[in-house]
């Protein structure tokens, strides 16, 4: 009798051998999206960067952007493109909505859990760092919080060389994509920080409203984080794991559970090319796995209705 191999866990492996091939495997039965890989190299090791995109994106195909694992711990948006890939692929394609899609954005953080990357590198503002502000007197920063008033805005690429491998690569793949196509952004993140009680919360910018129907369905999966302190990111974690609140750095979320805070990140970056929709998605790292990837293709499938032709 022939021994049955192992099936890999689509739900909680984070082997990232075992990931790409199951990610590989799903691409193959669907025509109509092509994934790439280029090679991120540490001290450490070597790493590849995945890319999913539609095959064929003309110039005026609205197009859905998405980015999962920035932060290497947060493996609901790896899990959430990986087990629902043929759903996002199906519906996208119903509403005739191309897709870009890097699952993966910090490989080596994945493979070992890690927020940051396997040589501990989080440069000079950890590894989501897109943007700089130049003020008006001609400083820099990379949060503004609700501001508007700034003089001009700048990759932070060609502000400074200390950025990790990852963060690094994006630059450098971002400036080849058709941003001035993207219609909308989904950054998926998951909260480790705050983690008070499962429940979600969003960053976004612009008219919020639009998104009533997406936080409608998602209120009804989970609670929404609002009304509270958000600080995660910007607070201080001590050795032991004990966060330490900063009431100046954080801010605080409305009734829907958004906050609205121009902070350097991808997303913001987005916004400022003139994205329509640009969302980062929270969900509380202690909310079952099952309910944060819900979570997300809510947002996606919402997102795609909003830029449907």
């Amino acid at each position: 009798m022939k021994s049955r191999r192992a099936r890999v866990n689509l739900y909680y492996s984070h082997d990232i051998n075992d990931y790409i091939k199951a990610l590989r495997k799903k691409i193959r039965k669907i025509k109509s999206l092509k994934i790439g890989s280029h090679k991120l190299k540490y001290k450490n090791g070597i790493f590849p960067f995945i890319r999913i995109a539609s095959r064929e994106i003309n110039p005026d195909d609205p197009v859905l952007f998405i980015t999962a694992g920035v932060h290497g711990e947060e493996t609901a948006g790896p899990l959430t493109i990986l087990n629902y890939l043929k759903e996002i692929y199906r519906y996208a394609k119903k509403n005739k909505v191309k897709l870009i899609i890097y699952p993966l954005c910090n490989p080596s953080g994945f493979s070992q859990m890690t927020r940051y990357n396997i040589d501990q590198n989080d440069g000079e503002l950890g590894n989501n760092d897109f943007l700089r502000y130049e003020m008006v007197d001609g400083t820099m920063k990379d949060d503004i919080k609700s501001s508007n008033n700034y003089k001009a805005w700048h990759w932070s690429s060609d502000i400074t060389k200390d950025l990790p491998q990852e963060t690094k690569m994006m630059h450098y793949l971002l400036k080849k994509e058709p941003l001035l196509q993207v219609k909308a952004l989904l950054d998926i993140h998951q909260d480790y920080i705050s983690n008070e009680f499962p429940a979600a919360y969003h960053y976004s910018f612009g008219k919020l409203g639009v998104y009533r129907k997406i936080i409608n369905h998602i209120k009804k999966i989970v609670p929404l984080y609002k009304n509270r302190l958000i600080d995660a990111g910007f607070c201080e974690v001590e050795e032991t794991g004990e966060r330490r609140h900063e009431e100046d750095k954080g801010m605080m979320s409305d009734r829907s559970g958004f906050v609205v805070r121009h902070d350097g990140t991808l997303p913001d970056l987005f916004y400022r090319f003139g994205v329509p929709y640009s969302i980062t998605a929270e969900t509380m790292g202690s909310m079952p796995l099952n309910e944060a990837m819900k979570v997300n293709i809510i947002w996606i499938k919402g997102l795609i209705d909003l830029i449907k032709k």
